[in-house]
């Protein structure tokens, strides 16, 4: 929620001062990358899966050693890694669907939604809830930034700033 916070603040203070600015070709970028990177990890385990059932081909390579990869349950470096058939198939589908989002506008809202539950997935396995505990607090969190945002921000900055924010023409 605090970074939230900043992200949102920052934004807002970037329209309020430079009206004239054009962040949507920043935005594009970067949500085509977050939803084509968002994408790979989610389909990339259930994929494999598929690979090996199907017993379809593994390459092998060696990478140079100054590329060494650590392998991140035993800790080990490695400059072998394998590359699925099916890693390249969802390589090339994610990108191709985070393509086909940005040339619709972001306006076919299934494929946006796609997207966005793929980022959504993504950002909970990345902060790793492990209990009830911490799920419930960040969720209070969350309806806190919500909540300050959307009521208490026209007594502080005079507009109500998520509202600016997201009806501005940049987003």
């Amino acid at each position: 929620p605090f970074l939230f916070s900043a992200s949102l603040l920052s934004i807002y203070l970037l329209l309020r001062f430079f009206p004239d600015i054009n962040l949507k070709i920043f935005f594009n970028g970067y949500f085509w990358l977050i939803g084509s990177l968002s994408l790979v990890q989610n389909l990339i385990g259930p994929a494999r899966r598929l690979n090996n059932l199907a017993g379809l081909p593994i390459w092998n390579i060696t990478l140079p050693a100054s590329l060494v990869l650590t392998d991140e349950n035993t800790g080990e470096s490695s400059v072998n890694t394998s590359i699925h058939l099916t890693d390249v198939v969802v390589v090339a589908m994610s990108v191709g669907i985070a393509c086909l989002d940005l040339s619709l506008n972001h306006q076919n809202h299934s494929i946006n939604n796609l997207l966005a539950c793929a980022i959504a997935v993504d950002v909970l396995q990345l902060l790793g809830l492990s209990s009830f505990r911490a799920a419930a607090l960040f969720l209070v969190g969350l309806a806190v930034y919500d909540v300050v945002w959307v009521f208490a921000s026209p007594a502080l900055a005079g507009e109500n700033v998520m509202l600016k924010v997201a009806t501005s023409d940049v987003m």
